[in-house]
């Protein structure tokens, strides 16, 4: 099931632009602040919004 999430993320991921993808990494940062049980899933997002970044480049 994580699989298809992901995929949907990664989906979501290619229609943003380089500012909104910035902007979404700032949020995981936030979410990891206000509640550090998001921890592994915030890491998990980045990490995908990290090799959206990359493909692009």
């Amino acid at each position: 099931m994580e699989l298809a999430g992901d995929a949907f993320f990664l989906s979501y991921l290619s229609s943003l632009t380089n500012n909104q993808l910035s902007r979404l990494i700032d949020w995981q940062d936030e979410r990891i602040s206000a509640d550090p049980t998001s921890l592994d899933d915030a890491v998990s997002k980045k990490r995908l919004i990290w090799a959206e970044q990359r493909r692009r480049k």
